[in-house]
This record gives C-alpha cells, structure tokens and sequence, in this order.
C-alpha cells in the first residue's frame, strides 16, 4: 500500500492596512533516494521554492508539518532545513539536501 502525503494549507486572513489575504502551501513529492519538498505562497507576493532532501518520506513529512505549525514562508524555509541538513557541495557530495 502506497503511503500519501498530502499538502498543507495554511491560510491567512486580510488584516486591514497590515496584510492582505494568502495561503501558505506545503507540498513533498516522495522519491526512490529523495522527496522534493516545495513551500509556496499565493496572492499578491506570491512566490514558490523547492529542493530535494535525502531523507525518508515520513522524516521529510514530519518536517514540512513543522513548517506549516510554525507559519515558515518560502523566502526562509531554506535556513530552517539547513539548521537539521547540510547542503550538497557542487560535486553533488557531502549533503542531503540538492538543489532541483
């Protein structure tokens, strides 16, 4: 039986002349050796970001639900995955995480 990962959606609402209405969308694609993890932003600053962890799907799960609880948006998300892996050096050795 194949294991699904569904997305998290995380909302926020308008706040006048502070915040306009997004959603904060956390996405993984499971692999055979990695799971691509993707962070997204919708509405007026919209923007998206994704990279490849060299960790098993239940461990790159557990991390975007740390993600979503803790609200990250797709501009850092990246400095709190390097806090828990190091990145590939650019002969692709060394990390877990690969740029896609």
């Amino acid at each position: 039986m194949t294991e699904i990962f569904a997305p998290l959606f995380r909302h926020f609402s308008a706040i006048e002349e502070l915040q306009k209405p997004y959603t904060l969308i956390y996405a993984m694609e499971p692999g055979d050796k990695a799971c691509q993890l993707t962070v997204c932003r919708t509405g007026c600053n919209g923007c998206c970001d994704s990279l490849l962890l060299g960790q098993p799907p239940q461990r790159c799960y557990s991390l975007l639900r740390y993600l979503y609880e803790n609200g990250v948006q797709p501009e850092v998300w990246r400095d709190i995955i390097t806090e828990f892996y190091t990145p590939e050096d650019e002969n692709g050795k060394g990390g877990v995480i690969c740029e896609r």
